[in-house]
């Protein structure tokens, strides 16, 4: 199923926030152009960003700089998804050498009854192709690539897929398997078909048997492969299961899997880090991974366990921004920030960044008391550093940045969510300059 939309270009004037180095590049209307960006922005050709919505089914876009002469950047809407075969929901994107970009959809589908919300069947989820378009074309072409089906492959793909050095994909799912705790999640390879042969086939590489071993798999952002095809990840529940703030499903992990040994096919799990509270709760913002092999992420909560006290069930904190570096064998953990929900904004979604020795963080806000900030940090082992550089107000720059950033030519770019009632309630791209 299919349906795309070419050409529709929309423009934006950029809008530098006074004295802050924040520049608002595009504002989402909630139309054509879609609205409500989780994930984080995949740079392309001649300066140009891919990205994703998911108001309503979701959208995939591309942001164009302003032409010679000009000042506004213009989106062009590359797919608008129907909730139909094609899935719904998409997240973060990655690209091959011929410039097709590769995504996954929470859900949507091929529908079999296995999942639902609320009684309805939803879909279990797709990962999909999107090939730019042909000589003397303007349509790019999607396709689905997997449907899951809620068995032995799991269900909800989360964060994104990411390739691996043959061409084959890798990627998360946040349930379809059952575990102690009800349903986990597991990590899947999709391979692409042989010369002359049919579809792509996917294999499910590990499943979660939740309790100590980890839970729902996946977050907002993808897989995350060393040059040795480690694959690096973290699970939103298990764990520390007996943990006072765990309420007993577990505050979450960050796990490696290794491919197998020669003669093996199994491949093998290892834990990294257990969260339990004060070094922070509920892992969902990914990982990112830099030049020395050091691994960062965030927690969505914990941390200073005084502060962020909802009284709704939810845990206490308002999370934490981490590093893990390898040494001597071992992974030893740091905490770069436990954040306070005030000017720094509480509540991180995407992964930190190392840019040059600095650690960048985003955090989403709770839409009532903060609305969401960008921080620099300093990477574990280095001076202290805490500046909070920008905090978001719900306001034209909107609120929500969940996304993690990426960095362009000394220029950090992410997206938010617009999730409050501000003058952008359907989000931004935004660019920042230290």
């Amino acid at each position: 199923m299919r349906a795309l939309v070419c050409g529709t270009a929309i423009m934006a004037l950029a809008g530098p926030a006074a004295g802050s180095g924040l520049t608002t590049l595009y504002t989402f209307t909630g139309g054509v152009d879609g609205g409500v960006s989780y994930a984080g922005l995949l740079p392309g050709p001649n300066g140009s960003f891919f990205g994703t919505t998911t108001l309503n089914a979701g959208t995939v876009f591309q942001l164009f700089p302003p032409a010679q002469g000009q000042s506004a950047w213009t989106l062009t809407t590359l797919y608008t998804f129907t909730d139909g075969l094609d899935g719904n929901f998409p997240q973060t994107l990655v690209m091959d050498a011929a410039g097709a970009l590769y995504g996954m959809a929470d859900h949507g589908g091929t529908r079999n009854g296995v999942c639902s919300q609320n009684g309805t069947d939803i879909g279990c989820g797709t990962v999909w192709r999107l090939a730019p378009p042909k000589k003397g074309q303007t349509g790019w072409r999607f396709s689905v690539l997997w449907s899951f089906k809620g068995g032995t492959d799991g269900s909800s793909p989360t964060g994104g897929v990411t390739f691996g050095s043959s061409g084959e994909l890798y990627g998360f799912t946040y349930g379809g398997f059952t575990c102690g705790q009800g349903v986990c999640g597991g990590v899947f390879q999709l391979t692409p078909p042989g010369k002359g042969m049919g579809g792509w086939s996917e294999t499910t590489l590990y499943s979660f048997k939740g309790g100590t071993d980890g839970g729902q798999a996946g977050s907002y952002g993808p897989p995350v492969l060393d040059g040795n095809g480690v694959i690096y990840g973290v699970t939103g529940s298990g764990g520390n299961v007996r943990g006072p703030n765990c309420k007993g499903y577990g505050c979450g992990t960050v796990f490696s899997l290794s491919p197998p040994a020669g003669g093996q096919t199994a491949w093998t799990k290892s834990a990294l880090l257990e969260f339990g509270g004060r070094n922070g709760i509920q892992p969902i913002g990914g990982l990112t991974l830099d030049a020395a092999g050091n691994l960062f992420g965030g927690t969505n909560e914990g941390g200073r366990l005084a502060d962020c006290v909802p009284g709704n069930g939810y845990p206490n904190g308002c999370g934490v921004a981490f590093e893990l570096s390898p040494g001597g064998g071992t992974w030893h953990p740091s905490v770069l920030r436990r954040f306070t929900n005030g000017a720094d904004g509480g509540y991180p979604f995407g992964a930190p960044v190392n840019v040059g020795g600095t650690v960048y963080a985003t955090t989403s806000g709770d839409e009532v008391n903060s609305f969401g900030s960008l921080v620099a940090l300093a990477p574990a082992g280095g001076a202290p550093r805490e500046d909070v550089l920008f905090t978001f107000n719900n306001d034209a720059n909107s609120s929500s940045p969940t996304g993690s950033l990426v960095s362009q030519s000394g220029v950090l770019y992410g997206t938010t969510a617009g999730a409050g009632t501000g003058p952008a309630p359907y989000g931004t791209v935004f660019a920042y300059t230290p």
